[in-house]
């Protein structure tokens, strides 16, 4: 794969190809007393998609110094939960089209990336060249520049999507384009303000992008 020229789109998990973003809410609130955070009760769920993810932090008290542990301890409720857990409407076909494009695509997750695996095996969405794990939620682009480097990609032949604002820190710091959804954890609104190079608003939009 690499060095064979073809153009990269790398897809976060969560949010972006699972429609995850209940289930990720019901296990940020099961782990609040555990590690002695605010729980997001229903008043609070659009200013929970109006925060970046430093800024949940802050709002909630999410201890950083706990973060790994939180992560961790996620990634194994998750697991659990995983057959809630489908795929975003009309994302699957999506996938397969840009595969049958010829693109080489990948998935970078602060997931666990069985889970991930797990996940697109259950439904049947074999179309991925890599699946990469990242521990460090703010650690998305480090591992981006390793995965860049490891299989040759270039950057201006290689796009991340995601649903997230660190989603596009983490493109923009690889000198990536940068596409954002607005049909996962953060809103439309907050993520328009963090500048991606593209923004869509629902699978099918990602044909007219690539």
């Amino acid at each position: 794969m690499a060095g064979d020229g073809r153009k990269v789109i790398i897809f976060d998990f969560d949010g972006t190809i699972a429609d995850s973003f209940l289930v990720l809410l019901e296990i940020f609130n099961e782990m609040a007393d555990i590690y002695k955070y605010e729980k997001v009760v229903g008043k609070d769920v659009p200013l929970f998609q109006n925060l970046s993810s430093r800024q949940v932090m802050q709002r909630f008290g999410v201890p950083k110094w706990k973060l790994f542990f939180i992560v961790r301890k996620g990634k194994k409720l998750f697991r659990a939960k995983l057959p809630q857990v489908s795929p975003v409407e009309g994302m699957r076909e999506t996938l397969v089209m840009l595969r049958e494009r010829k693109y080489a695509l990948g998935i970078l997750t602060s997931n666990a990336e069985k889970n991930v695996r797990d996940f697109l095996a259950a439904h049947g969405i074999d179309v991925f060249d890599f699946v990469y794990s990242e521990n460090n939620l703010f650690g998305k682009a480090r591992a981006l520049k390793k995965i860049m480097r490891r299989h040759g990609f270039l950057p201006d032949k290689t796009a991340y999507v995601g649903d997230e604002t660190r989603d596009i820190e983490a493109a923009k710091k690889n000198g990536l384009m940068s596409v954002a959804v607005s049909w996962g954890f953060n809103s439309k609104e907050v993520l328009e303000k963090f500048t991606p190079d593209y923004l869509a608003e629902q699978p099918q939009e990602l044909l007219k992008i690539f």
